[in-house]
């Protein structure tokens, strides 16, 4: 089993310091890092600090392209029946099976029990996360049954007016297929 890095041992508290440092400093001087880390009580090589600003910097270039992705989205695409909801509650669980992935991995290093009861604490907050997005995700799909089905009914009560005032059949069927999207 690999040696176990210095970096995993840190407190939450040391690790958020070492991460804005990392992202204030853009990711390089790792020498000039490493002379800050060791000013500050953390004992830590140039090579564990860029191998850990290389994965930080990884996940926050893949939640920019998330969030530039879920941007892009909402402003191009309408919003039928909460379609966007659900593409970002699948943005969501995309995030969370990426937790628990990283979870995962740490738990083969854990090597006392204060890791692993924080290690479990985080894995009761993911997924208490998971549940919530499941939820909304159901509720969304709900209320877009129930949409569907409030259109249709209503496109139904107009094309039985519209055939009682003489209107086209195929014309009554256009309209039902550009409203709902499908043919009806």
């Amino acid at each position: 089993m690999p040696p176990v890095s210095n970096i995993s041992q840190l407190s939450p508290e040391q690790i958020a310091m070492l991460d804005q440092k990392l992202i204030e400093q853009r990711f390089s001087d790792y020498r000039g890092l490493e002379a800050w880390a060791n000013e500050n009580g953390l004992q830590l090589n140039r090579s564990s600090l860029s191998k850990y600003g290389q994965k930080l910097s990884a996940q926050l270039e893949e939640l920019k392209i998330a969030q530039t992705f879920a941007k892009m989205y909402a402003e191009e695409m309408p919003d039928d029946a909460g379609l966007k909801s659900q593409m970002l509650n699948g943005l969501a669980q995309d995030v969370l099976y990426r937790v628990i992935t990283q979870l995962n991995i740490r738990v083969q290093s854990i090597d006392d029990n204060s890791d692993l009861w924080s290690l479990l604490r985080q894995l009761a907050m993911v997924t208490k996360s998971i549940s919530d997005v499941s939820r909304v995700d159901l509720a969304v799909q709900k209320y877009a049954a129930e949409v569907r089905a409030k259109q249709e009914s209503e496109l139904d009560r107009l094309a039985e007016d519209g055939k009682k005032r003489g209107i086209d059949a195929k014309f009554i069927q256009d309209i039902k297929t550009k409203v709902l999207g499908i043919a009806a």
